[in-house]
């Protein structure tokens, strides 16, 4: 388990799995306070990394070397400017081509997912924008079992999860998946 403390840029990360933060070499301080925490195999290792996203400002701060310190400037870009406080960032494998995992950014005002699919640090023209009904929360998952991440939100007002299950296919359109739960779910 993990805690991050957005007010002072602390991670306290339980790395020995015994239930219990141990201060010394558990506990990483440093990083940008205010952000909010994003966690994701940024190096393509297998295990999981530190990372944060400010909201003010679209930095992206990872932990590259997968030391849990992070290093100003060499483990630091900005990716996408966000619109709004309730934008949310994502992590996931979308893509078969990058050892480690892609992030993104969802709009829930507008229903837009922006990815960085080639992890270059910015959406460039022609990477993946994709747009589902506005209001929903983010839901990302390996829904068809091919290794690959989807995206999709669910909107527990209506009950309904919208999902997408051709994103694996590079340009291939949108194709929503309606599922409809108990409104309120």
């Amino acid at each position: 388990f993990g805690l991050y403390r957005p007010g002072i840029g602390q991670f306290s990360v339980d790395l020995n799995g015994n239930g219990v933060n141990n201060a010394v070499g558990e506990t990483f301080s440093g990083w940008p306070a205010g952000a909010v925490e994003v966690i994701g195999d940024w190096n393509g290792d297998g295990d999981a990394d530190l990372g944060t996203y400010n909201i003010g400002t679209g930095a992206l701060s990872r932990d590259l070397n997968g030391d849990g310190v992070f290093q100003f400037g060499s483990e630091q870009n900005s990716f996408i400017s966000p619109t709004t406080a309730a934008d949310q960032p994502i992590v996931g494998n979308f893509s078969s081509t990058n050892a480690g995992v892609e992030v993104g950014l969802y709009q829930p005002s507008t229903g837009q997912f922006s990815l960085d699919a080639n992890d270059s640090g910015v959406v460039n023209t022609g990477e993946s924008v994709f747009t589902f009904p506005a209001g929903g929360t983010v839901v990302i998952a390996d829904w068809d079992g091919d290794g690959i991440d989807e995206r999709g939100t669910f909107n527990s007002t209506t009950g309904v999860l919208w999902r997408d299950q051709d994103f694996a296919q590079p340009g291939s359109a949108l194709l929503p998946v309606q599922t409809t739960f108990l409104a309120g779910s």
